[in-house]
Order: structure tokens, then sequence, then C-alpha cells
């Protein structure tokens, strides 16, 4: 082959790489332009995604509004014809359509302190969002009279009533004004007689049936109840005044029982395998929860509505309410039994058992509905001396610890809003947390005063308040536990509490085993 030829077959070669490569660039260049085409229209299609979303977004928020403005304008609109048939009732009540003074009495004088003409003076009335009128105070003589409307209209406020009267009256002083409302004057017409004595009777009736611990503790008010029912009621009401009367005497020869019976055989005890004298650990954890259920619940449900009031737990509990005293003493016990019983052991891998078999317990209460002992127990637990022994609890199993962070953690938090929930999704039988109570009562005792206008009315809304507080505690005073007691580990838990199987140690004392057990870190 020439030189030529050889020159030209080089050349060729050359263009033809050189033909390849623009043509490589070319395609890369198309491709390029492609994908820059393609993400373009992505990033366009994603623009027009993002706008609609925030085209829908927007119109959900006006709708929103126009919802919020609507449900406002039809709250104006409620508030305001409730205000005008507020207004309309309290005319009507005061007297204020008529020509006189609104606080003039109409009626015709007399001894009878009954049925006087509503005045600013005797009464005053309140309304709430849903356009119910309800008495806001009033006088006790104005109470008594709306107790025993002659149209029945009292029925609303007995329980609350009942509940709450030892905060501005005696027994024996109700039961007088309750026998006055029943003498109507002379002159009244039969109709109106009948009605009111008819009344009286149904306000006897509840009291007798519901909260009969009054007239067991005051011989001269049972005397004098006694006594009126059979002398005068039964003489002039007839059948009625006899039901009453049999009633009463059932209720004073023990044959009515207020509780109600057990609804479930209770299952069978679990007994500690061991012979000898038993430890903490010996005994199941369902079991001591069932006794701690038996022996908490017998103070829960004899609490009465009177220790209730005025705070008196705080104010000479031991008299005024020995029950919530001994309640809360057994709280503090526990508490303070799960630290001792824990910073007291030397062994680190036994304090880790003890923890878990606290736990557990916690748990087993939690399953019975006994939410008072759980958070006893838990207060021990998360207290600081046992909270803090971090290598402790590392030898704890970590799916307790887990469950336990899960489910505890956040209990006292909220003013207790996971707990109130948990009482509420609960049928009796149930020990609540009696916490809850007694802060829901302290809070609208400070925040109320007892009286209003100033100092002339009982203020009859803070005892309604108090009354739907104490009525929710009765529910869960109606049902008994169906659990058998076991002696030996009731009297094991007994001692527990009164420091007899492990010390007692005070606050600082019990923060110094903690220590001991567990030193600080050295920064």
């Amino acid at each position: 082959m020439g030189e030529n030829e050889v020159e030209y077959l080089s050349n060729s070669k050359g263009n033809r790489t050189i033909y390849w490569i623009f043509i490589g660039i070319g395609i890369i260049g198309t491709l390029s332009g492609i994908g820059f085409l393609w993400k373009r229209k992505n990033d366009e299609e994603e623009e027009r995604k993002n706008e609609l979303e925030r085209k829908e977004e927007e119109e959900k928020e006006i709708q929103l509004q126009i919802l919020k403005r609507n449900e406002l304008i039809k709250q104006q609109e409620r508030d305001a014809k409730n205000l005008i048939k507020f207004n309309e009732f309290l005319r009507d009540q005061y007297g204020e359509n008529e020509s006189e003074s609104k606080d003039s009495n109409t009626d015709v004088e007399s001894d009878y302190p009954f049925d006087k003409r509503d005045t600013r003076d005797s009464i005053e009335y309140t309304i709430d969002n849903q356009g119910n009128i309800t008495i806001k105070g009033g006088t006790i003589y104005k109470l008594i009279e709306k107790l025993t409307d002659e149209h029945g209209k009292g029925v609303v406020i007995t329980g609350g009533f009942l509940l709450t009267y030892r905060s501005f009256t005696t027994p024996l002083e109700l039961l007088q004004l309750l026998i006055k409302r029943y003498h109507t004057p002379v002159e009244s017409n039969q109709d109106y007689r009948k009605h009111i004595r008819l009344r009286v009777w149904h306000v006897l009736k509840y009291w007798i049936e519901n909260f009969f611990f009054d007239f067991e503790e005051e011989k001269q008010l049972l005397d004098q109840l006694v006594s009126f029912v059979n002398e005068e009621m039964v003489k002039d009401m007839g059948k009625t005044g006899v039901a009453l009367s049999t009633l009463l005497e059932k209720k004073m020869t023990g044959k009515v029982d207020g509780k109600q019976v057990l609804l479930s055989n209770p299952p069978p005890p679990l007994l500690p395998s061991t012979t000898g004298k038993i430890s903490l650990l010996d005994i199941h954890p369902q079991e001591i929860a069932r006794q701690m259920t038996l022996i908490e619940y017998k103070l829960f449900e004899q609490i009465q509505p009177k220790e209730c009031l005025d705070q008196s737990w705080n104010k000479d509990g031991n008299r005024r309410a020995p029950n919530i005293v001994a309640l809360i003493n057994r709280f503090n016990l526990t508490s303070r039994w799960i630290t001792c019983e824990i910073v007291s052991e030397v062994d680190n891998s036994r304090r880790a058992q003890l923890i878990t078999h606290f736990i557990a317990i916690s748990n087993e209460c939690r399953k019975l509905q006994n939410f008072n002992s759980m958070m006893g127990i838990l207060s021990g637990l998360m207290g600081g001396p046992v909270s803090r022994l971090k290598n402790t609890w590392s030898n704890v199993p970590p799916e307790i610890v887990k469950m336990f962070e899960e489910e505890y953690s956040n209990l006292f938090s909220k003013n207790f809003k996971l707990m109130r929930d948990a009482v509420k999704q609960s049928n009796p039988p149930c020990l609540p947390y009696f916490g809850t109570y007694l802060a829901d009562l302290t809070f609208i005792e400070d925040g109320n005063s007892n009286t209003i206008a100033n100092g002339k009315l009982i203020n009859f809304e803070k005892r309604l308040m108090i009354s739907k507080v104490i009525s929710e505690l009765r529910i869960y005073q109606q049902r008994r536990f169906a659990l058998c007691e076991v002696p030996s580990i009731r009297d094991f838990i007994e001692d527990s509490l009164q420091g007899k199987n492990v010390k007692f140690l005070t606050e600082d004392e019990c923060h110094q085993q903690s220590l001991a057990r567990e030193p600080r870190m050295k920064s």
C-alpha cells in the first residue's frame, strides 16, 4: 500500500472518530435537552399540584372561618333569645311587669315564711348557654320554697340540696323548716295544700332513702322525724303517709341495704406456696392488688357527703372528715412503704425485683379499676429516692420499663387528665383516684364565696358545683368488688403500712439511703 493510501485511510479513520464524537455529543445534548424539558415539565406539574393544594387549603380555611362565623352568629342569637327569656322570667318572678315596686311584697303578711313574692333580696337566678334557668342564690326560706315548689319544679335541685345543705344549715333546722313548709296557712286552698304536702313528702322520702345516716347520727333528729311522719303525715295523707312510715321503719330496723348485691362470683384467691412466714415477693401481684382494693374500698364507701364540704379534711379532719383523712393517710403510707422497701434493700438485683414486683401490682390495680391504690404505688416508684436509682432500673426487664414509661409517666400531669379519662371510661365497681375529687372540691371552695349579694343570699350555684363532684363520687360507692378476703395477705399489707415488715424512714432518711445505694456520679 502506498504512502498516500495510508494517509487517506488514516484521515478517514480520524474523520469517522470525529463524526461519532459529534454524534455522541449531539445525542448527549439531545438527552440533556429532553431531561431538562422533562424536569421542567415535572417542576411545572409539581408547582401546579402545590398551587392546587394551596388553593384547597385556602378554601378549607375560608369554609372553616365561615362555619365559625355562622356558629358565632347562632350563639349570639341564642344568647339574645336566652337573655330575653331570662329578663321575662325575672320580670315575672320579681313582679316587675306590674305597677308595684320590684322589691314590694304583694302577699298577705303572715307567720308562714314561704310563698312570698321573689325579690332581689331573697333570691337570684342565672341562665346557662342552653337557656336553662337555675337558682344562683337565695335565703334559706326561698331555697326550701323552691325545693318544695307546688308545681314539682323543685325536683331538679333535691339531690344537690341534700348533698350540700350542711354547709349552710343543720339537719335539725332543715327538718323543722320542712315541717313548717308542710303546715300551709289555714286559708290555703285544698289543692295547694295537697301539692305542698306531697312535695315535702317527696323530699323526706329522698332524704331517708339516700342519706339516712343523717338520722342515725342524731337521735333528736330521728325522734322528731318519726313523730312527724307517724302522727301527722299518716293521718293527713293516708296510704301515702303510711308508705313513708313503712320506709322509715325498714331503715330503722336495718331491713333496707343501700348497697347493690355482688353481680359475679369472686375469683379464687392466689395463695402463696410458702407455708412459713411470707415475704413480699412470695405473694402474687394480682392477689396483693385484690387485698389492697378490698381494704381501701371499705374506707372509700364510708365517706359521707358532709366530709366533702368546706374542705373539712383540712379543718379538724379527724372529727369532721375521718374517712377522707383515713384514705389520704393510707395513700401516703402506701407511697412511703414502696419507697422504704426499695431503698432499704442492699442488693441491686433484689431492688430491681422489688421495683418489677411493685410495677406488676400497680398494673393489676389498674386492671381491677382500683386507681387510688395504683396512684399510691406509682407515687412511691416515681419519687426522687427510687426514680434516681439508674443502675437498679437498668436491671428491670426492658419491656417492663417501656410499659411503665408509656402507661404511667403522664398520669400526674395536666390536672390528672389521663387519670380522669380512665375513670370516666370505667363502670362500677371502681375505686377512683380520690386526689382528683379533693383537687376539684378545693378549686370550687377557693374560687367561690359561700354567700352572694353582700352576704344576704346563700350561694347555691356554688353548692350545685360541689354536688356534681360528690354525685360522681357516690356513683362508685354503690357497687362493691367481688373479691375474697385473704387474712394472711391482708395482715401482711397492714403490717407493711405500719412499718413492721420494713423499717419506715423519714423523707430525708429515704434520700440518704438512696444515695448510699447509688452515690451521685462525680462531675
